[in-house]
């Protein structure tokens, strides 16, 4: 999000709250030749981990974790500089990249320049559009109310291009419902904003565009209907990834079912210390009339892995939830858990426990109607149901 307490040498900067978030910034094809990437960042303490580079789209994901790692950064608490240089091969799409490990950093001044060093910092010659809609929602909105949406087309120099602004917003067939024009008036920081108020009475997918000469900006929306009513013998399985993240939208959309990861090095992260924050979320999504999806993994605590695998750990930079524990460590791990959810899942709860033989992932679906429908893969050993305790709570 943006910050308005200030950036370096500006009015605001970008501020990531949460832990360990990559941004990577749209991908574009470069003519052959060597480029850097920078960006200015400081933190709210001194030390943190960040991370810089440019990656290629085709590149797979262990390059771009070896890239990651190789080129971690320390920041601080005062505005510091960060460089990235790279060759371009004149075929690929590169995106700069930069991320936290811990919460709590603001970015700031990011520029790409030919060559091998980072050249002074100078606000971009381009014109900037940007559309802005309400937030909370995913954007997606009751079909039957209007939608505010705010167009701004920003200057950073005096020099000014002539020209209208175009709105176009066109269904999910591609037909254009809906074509504007406005003429720009730039304020004395070179912004011009329009607001605009959406009624286009209809649900759908809608793809909104914005255009003048060569800068364009572009989103989407979702406007839904109630969803209807259905018999609870025929209610469809409807379920969306990462929808606890937006549940306002989620139930808009008609979403049945949350997904809530229940991970060991979350709760219990000292040694015989337990957290039910993930508990206590999945109460709350209850009682808000979602049914769950459980998501345990066995991704360890710091103290479970044994101290030569934590210094390999802090050597190569990795983030450790990601390992696996010794044997011994996941097996007592899952009588935990096994005792910890049956002693607390209400009757007639059916269990499923999933074991899979390259990353000891479980996963358990929880609910009344929760049913697999599909067979297990042969790479997953499972069903397994884990001490007598657990073999009376599964039905």
């Amino acid at each position: 999000k943006y910050d308005t307490a200030g950036g370096y040498k500006s009015k605001r900067s970008i501020r990531i709250f949460k832990q360990g978030t990559g941004v990577a910034v749209k991908a574009q094809r470069l003519p052959e030749g060597t480029y850097t990437f920078s960006y200015y960042a400081k933190a709210d303490r001194e030390g943190q981990t960040g991370y810089i580079a440019v990656n290629a789209v085709t590149d797979g994901w262990p390059a771009v974790l070896r890239r990651r790692v190789k080129n971690a950064v320390k920041f601080s608490t005062g505005w510091k500089r960060f460089t990235y240089t790279f060759h371009a091969d004149g075929k690929k799409l590169y995106s700069p990249y930069y991320s936290n490990k811990e919460a709590g950093v603001n970015f700031d001044r990011f520029m790409l320049n030919k060559g091998s060093k980072a050249l002074e910092w100078v606000p971009t010659s381009r014109e900037m559009l940007v559309l802005k809609l309400p937030e909370g929602t995913g954007y997606v909105y009751p079909f039957d109310k209007k939608v505010p949406l705010t167009l701004s087309l920003v200057s950073y120099t005096k020099e000014r291009s002539p020209g209208k602004v175009t709105l176009e917003i066109t269904d999910y067939t591609g037909k254009v419902i809906l074509h504007r024009q406005y003429d720009p008036v730039y304020d004395a920081q070179g912004i011009y904003r329009e607001k605009i108020m959406l009624d286009l009475k209809k649900s759908g997918f809608f793809r909104i565009r914005a255009f003048r000469n060569k800068t364009r900006a572009s989103g989407s929306i979702v406007l839904v209907r109630p969803p209807e009513k259905t018999l609870l013998e025929i209610e469809p399985f409807v379920g969306l990834c990462s929808a606890q993240n937006q549940l306002e939208g989620s139930r808009l959309l008609g979403v049945k079912w949350l997904q809530q990861y229940v991970s060991w090095y979350a709760m219990e992260a000292v040694k015989g210390k337990y957290s039910f924050t993930d508990m206590d979320l999945m109460k709350k999504y209850k009682q808000m009339g979602f049914k769950l999806q459980a998501l345990v993994t066995s991704g360890p605590p710091e103290w479970a892995l044994s101290p030569e695998l934590n210094r390999t750990i802090r050597k190569m930079n990795v983030h450790y939830p990601r390992c696996v524990a010794e044997e011994e460590s996941i097996l007592q791990y899952r009588r935990n858990i096994t005792a910890l959810l049956c002693g607390n899942l209400p009757n007639g709860t059916r269990v499923y426990l999933i074991s899979m033989n390259w990353a000891e992932n479980w996963m358990l679906c929880w609910d009344s109607t929760c049913i697999i429908k599909e067979k297990i893969p042969k790479t997953w050993w499972g069903p397994l149901f884990w001490g007598n305790l657990l073999k009376r709570c599964a039905t």
